[in-house]
């Protein structure tokens, strides 16, 4: 797993983006090609989602420390409100 996140942050050399989300769209295709070959195998997509986590909180944090995203909030604009809802005891 570390393999494909260590080729993940090697894509993005000397590349420029405008936000996390186009990192992420940018390597995610080409690291799942890339998992499939060097374990010799089809992987699961969720092999390289979690692979891509450490890549996505860093590209989501320089854009905060960049100042083109005040708050964590941020992350989500553009993607529908989802409710949350609330666990209690009463609930379980």
């Amino acid at each position: 797993m570390f393999s494909v996140t260590k080729y993940a942050l090697s894509l993005t050399a000397g590349e420029n983006f405008d936000s996390a989300e186009q990192i992420f769209e940018f390597v995610f295709d080409r690291s799942y090609s890339y998992a499939c070959q060097i374990c010799g195998m089809q992987v699961s997509r969720t092999f390289v989602l979690n692979a891509l986590v450490p890549v996505d909180t860093a590209a989501h944090s320089l854009f905060v420390r960049l100042g083109r995203s005040e708050s964590f909030d941020d992350i989500f604009t553009g993607y529908e409100t989802v409710e949350t809802h609330r666990y209690s005891s009463d609930n379980l």
